[in-house]
């Protein structure tokens, strides 16, 4: 495999087959595609990594939250939530993780979705998402946000195939 080079601003960040990144960035190989290590690269620049990772948008943040929210208020009065579609993808591009996340309590900042660690078992939980701004996965990378995710199904029959399957498919 020859040289990469990745022209950003004005630094060149160059991968020789697969190994480490210089100029700051570390522990970081080529991940499956040139655009997911450009997109790496990108968020380096923007400050977007080391805890800095954002990993929602301000929209999906509401849309989150209205969907806690009309869900808790349904819960209260003891009828049965909706199944939402879910709104965001989260993974880890070196750790085989991710989340389907469909509510978020602004409260607690824990967020409910679909989660698979990799073991097999996907399933329905709540996750917290100051603890997955910190998540590393076996390379050193942050978990990401799919930028071009969009469900076509609700969470329940997401949940349903990632089970038959062993992993979310998504």
């Amino acid at each position: 495999m020859s040289d990469i080079i990745v022209k950003l601003s004005s630094q060149n960040y160059s991968i020789l087959n697969g190994q480490k990144l210089d100029n700051n960035v570390t522990n970081t190989h080529i991940v499956g595609s040139r655009r997911l290590l450009a997109d790496h690269l990108i968020k380096k620049e923007d400050g977007l990594s080391e805890g800095k990772i954002k990993l929602l948008t301000k929209s999906q943040r509401q849309k989150l939250e209205m969907n806690f929210s009309k869900n808790d208020a349904i819960i209260q009065e003891d009828g049965y939530p909706i199944d939402f579609k879910p709104v965001v993808k989260l993974f880890t591009p070196d750790a085989q993780c991710t989340w389907l996340l469909t509510e978020l309590n602004p409260e607690t900042n824990r967020a409910l979705g679909l989660c698979d660690l990799g073991h097999g078992e996907p399933e329905i939980g709540y996750v917290d998402l100051a603890e997955l701004k910190t998540l590393r996965g076996k390379l050193g990378l942050p978990v990401e946000r799919d930028r071009w995710f969009v469900a076509d199904k609700t969470l329940s029959e997401y949940a349903k195939l990632a089970r038959e399957k062993g992993s979310i498919n998504a």
